[in-house]
């Protein structure tokens, strides 16, 4: 609170309250102080990079109707087609850091979101986004949602976009999910 007086606009200092409030299971003024961070800087390129840290906040907040509306207003902010969620890295810790709440439904939406507009902007999904979606569903015991998922993304082009960007070698982090994903 002392580095708060000394230097208000200074973001790390929210983040930090964020990271702080997590531990102490302070859940909206986490958020709250996630939010402040963001608000701070006037460039798109600083606010661009504050994007991972304030959007996992919301994920370990277990707030991911909230996630999904940051994502689209910054999505609207920038006139981006796609999420800044990009690397497999990011892809993995987005995963990772979902996994904390118990908000499942919450989290299936904003995974739902993502895919959608990684399919939009690339023409075929997200592999470790699709399968974390499909476990989410076998383990609620929802099968046809898991039939519906695999028509709506593994269509025979899709799979062929995939099969292309593999060739590629445009991600090689991700290479082991694209190749689960291309036997189903």
């Amino acid at each position: 609170q002392r580095l708060e007086r000394m230097a208000p606009n200074y973001v790390q200092t929210y983040l930090g309250f964020a990271e702080l409030y997590l531990i102490a299971g302070e859940n909206e003024k986490a958020v709250a102080a996630a939010e402040k961070a963001y608000a701070l800087p006037d460039k798109r390129e600083t606010r661009g990079a504050l994007f991972i840290p304030v959007f996992s906040v919301y994920l370990l907040a277990d707030s991911f109707d909230e996630a999904r509306e940051f994502m689209n207003e910054y999505l609207t902010e920038t006139g981006n087609a796609f999420p800044p969620i990009g690397p497999q890295s990011e892809i993995e810790l987005v995963i990772q850091r979902s996994r904390r709440g118990g908000a499942v439904e919450g989290r299936l939406r904003l995974f739902e979101e993502i895919e959608k507009k990684f399919v939009e902007a690339y023409g075929y999904p997200q592999p470790a986004l699709l399968l974390e979606m499909i476990d989410i569903y076998r383990a609620q015991g929802n099968e046809t949602r898991i039939r519906e998922l695999l028509t709506l993304y593994a269509t025979p082009e899709m799979k062929e976009r995939a099969r292309k960007s593999i060739d590629e070698g445009r991600n090689p982090g991700s290479k082991a999910d694209w190749e689960r994903f291309l036997k189903r």
